[in-house]
């Protein structure tokens, strides 16, 4: 089961199987997976994807700016008839709030492909291959004779002391 470390920046990842071989091996391949997974939708990212999208970013800011141009010419220069001003205000209203969205859209991507790419230097690596242990995890004889030592005061204790009560009420009874 993976789990993140406490001492530092990496991922812990324990297999208990009953051939230590097969354990080791399953946990170095399950971590050269991860590591190629990770590596590949984080990695690195190519830098053209970055300029055509400061080209994009660049076209959408001129569609913005010329939409808000046109609907400011329109309402300072049209005096046509009152339905038709509202058909067409409402028209150039959709187009530059459409060409806004479109921009701020992009400048967004082009903000998370630029973090992306200054952030190149992340990567997975493997700290340690698993190796299987010297000696075998389970089972542990001393512990279990520990644990069934206690458990074995505790019932006798428990017994006695309900034995006892059982006694005492047998005596009040007669």
């Amino acid at each position: 089961m993976p789990k993140k470390s406490t001492k530092g920046n990496y991922l812990e990842l324990t297999i208990r199987w009953e051939d230590p071989r097969l354990a080791s091996q399953i946990a170095n391949r399950w971590a050269s997976i991860f590591e190629s997974y990770v590596n590949e939708v984080y990695g690195k990212m190519p830098a053209t994807s970055l300029e055509s999208m400061k080209v994009q970013l660049e076209q959408k800011r001129r569609e913005y700016q010329q939409a808000e141009e046109e609907l400011r010419n329109f309402l300072k220069n049209n005096k046509i008839k009152e339905l038709q001003t509202q058909i067409k205000l409402r028209e150039l209203t959709f187009n530059r709030d459409l060409a806004w969205e479109t921009y701020q859209t992009i400048l967004r991507k082009y903000k998370e492909t630029e973090l992306a790419l200054q952030s190149q230097e992340m990567e997975v690596r493997f700290v340690a291959p698993a190796l299987p242990p010297t000696k075998p995890v389970i089972p542990k004889p001393k512990l279990y004779i520990a644990v069934a030592t206690l458990l074995g005061l505790f019932l006798g204790t428990i017994l006695a002391f309900l034995v006892e009560h059982l006694e005492t009420a047998k005596v009040k009874e007669s």
